[in-house]
């Protein structure tokens, strides 16, 4: 069923509001049900999810070295265990730096 030509005019300038207002917003309801940006969902979830779990990783082998290496007191472990807590930290960094980029991008 077709929209009156007062119903399109009146649709039309509400997204142009909108578009306006807050493009972020018009652009996520403009892709709604987009296959492409269900895609890009996807994706992004699944290279966050990624990330996360090698960050998890990360700080658990740099603490069990960390407590590993001041335990035997080898000094070559205990550096280990420091870089790969600081890989984590790092890492951890990154996701918050990339993710509040793109929320202020919209």
């Amino acid at each position: 069923m077709g929209l009156s030509m007062h119903d399109q005019r009146v649709l039309a300038d509400i997204e142009q509001h909108l578009a306006d207002r807050d493009p972020a917003l018009a652009r996520l309801l403009g892709s709604f049900g987009d296959r492409r940006s269900r895609l890009r969902a996807a994706v992004r979830d699944a290279w966050l999810g990624t990330v996360v779990v090698a960050a998890g990783v990360s700080f658990l082998l740099g603490m069990s070295l960390l407590s590993l290496g001041e335990s035997g007191r080898s000094r070559a472990v205990t550096a280990c265990g420091g870089a790969a807590f600081a890989v984590s930290g790092l890492i951890v960094l990154a996701v918050l730096i990339v993710t509040g980029r793109r929320r202020r991008a919209g």
